[in-house]
């Protein structure tokens, strides 16, 4: 049977408690001390060095980098929130306040950054990391958010929420029936990686080491291929040089609020990566996002309809000669980030931007490249499209088995429940 509590359902043999009853551990940056002590003690540092501060952007940019690092003061400074991989963190200020996501697994000493909180359940943590995700947790944590401008809320309101407690039983097979899913979706963000690593190698070779094959199939530059000299150095004989503005357009994205976007199958990008879904595109993919305002300089390629908010910019071609690949893997390679204006909000200025040069192979040799990388870009956008299958049956099932509403049996049968 499934009874009703707070307009939620859940099964009338699950317990129901103020999350505070149920942590092991509930902390957040602020709790190692002052502003002041945290100001004296706490450096960030763009080198490599003793540990990583964990952040939002972290997570929107896969872990992939690049990070802020501490030293090992600062890092034994913030001794109360040491990460040691799979804590639960759920940020609590800014545009994308309710934002869950766990702690990663890169070998390296960790320590979380500002505005998120951590925690550690009595429970399964597995478990309340998906009900955080859920329409049930978010609709619990939206429900202390407070500010408009700024949107926040703090750890002892966290605490106060109320949260399901099934037996531990139950919660370890819902949990491992997400993990499953996960880690199907996670293998296939490798390939995808793996696979955009590869064009990118490839891109390299060609266009900046200038070994793309001549006519006999052998490396152009380092089998005596001619290079001319140019404004940029030397280039092979044929190509020229352009200005960014004069092949492509950065067209502005469009304001789209977190508390306006309907859930949907297509990606919201702002300037640091993906932030979201929406019912609708504003662009056809694929296409290319730039980051505008926050992250500026960012460079994304995205190979569905998406939708890029006012913090971006997206790519319109000028001339259709150009595959997208390439100006995708040559804007990477433009520096655009060190445009950005000095402000209290950095942003890339596209007159700027559009002054920026670039090599310009010939037509042929963009084709050759074209027919090599784009057998690799199809194999990103069905296993892309994997994954999104994947994520709609995740969500599907969610909410169905943290609510009850599907009750999985120890010999695996399934029991469908009717809310009473």
């Amino acid at each position: 049977m499934v009874m009703r509590y707070n307009n939620l359902f859940y099964p009338d043999h699950w317990k129901v408690s103020k999350l505070k009853n149920y942590v092991e551990i509930i902390t957040d940056y602020v709790a190692n001390g002052s502003f002041a002590s945290l100001k004296e003690n706490v450096k960030y540092l763009t080198e490599e060095d003793y540990a990583i501060l964990v952040r939002l952007v972290d997570y929107n940019n896969n872990f992939n980098g690049p990070f802020v690092y501490l030293d090992q003061h600062a890092y034994s400074f913030l001794k109360k929130t040491k990460l040691f991989g799979g804590e639960i963190i759920i940020s609590n200020v800014g545009a994308n306040v309710g934002t869950v996501f766990r702690a990663p697994d890169i070998g390296k000493k960790m320590s979380l950054g500002p505005n998120a909180v951590t925690l550690k359940t009595k429970g399964i943590d597995d478990f309340y990391f998906y009900w955080f995700k859920s329409k049930y947790g978010q609709a619990a944590i939206s429900s202390i958010i407070t500010g408009s401008a700024q949107p926040k809320f703090n750890k002892t309101n966290l605490k106060e929420i109320e949260i399901p407690i099934p037996p531990i039983e139950e919660q370890k097979k819902i949990s491992n029936i997400f993990r499953i899913i996960d880690t199907k979706i996670e293998i296939n963000r490798h390939i995808i990686n793996s696979l955009e690593c590869l064009s990118q190698t490839l891109f390299k070779h060609w266009f900046i080491d200038f070994e793309f094959p001549n006519s006999e199939g052998y490396p152009y530059k380092s089998s005596g291929g001619k290079m001319v000299e140019s404004e940029l150095g030397e280039i092979p004989e044929g190509w020229g040089i352009r200005e960014l503005g004069s092949i492509l357009e950065l067209s502005y994205g469009k304001p789209l609020k977190k508390q306006d976007r309907i859930p949907g199958p297509y990606p919201v990008y702002g300037s640091n990566g993906i932030v979201d879904t929406h019912n609708a595109a504003l662009v056809k993919g694929p296409g290319i996002i730039v980051g505008r305002k926050g992250n500026p300089g960012t460079v994304k390629m995205e190979l569905r309809d998406f939708f890029p908010i006012d913090t971006t910019f997206f790519v319109e071609m000028k001339a259709d000669s150009i595959p997208l690949p390439f100006i995708y893997f040559m804007l990477q390679n433009q520096n655009l980030d060190n445009l950005s204006a000095d402000s209290a909000v950095p942003g890339l200025n596209r007159n700027h931007a559009y002054r920026n040069k670039t090599v310009l192979p010939k037509g042929q040799v963009l084709m050759e490249f074209n027919s090599m990388v784009n057998p690799l870009f199809k194999l990103m956008d069905e296993t892309i499209s994997q994954n999104q299958l994947l994520i709609e049956l995740r969500d599907t099932l969610l909410p169905k088995l943290l609510s009850g509403e599907i009750e999985l049996s120890q010999d695996g049968e399934v029991t469908v429940h009717e809310p009473i």
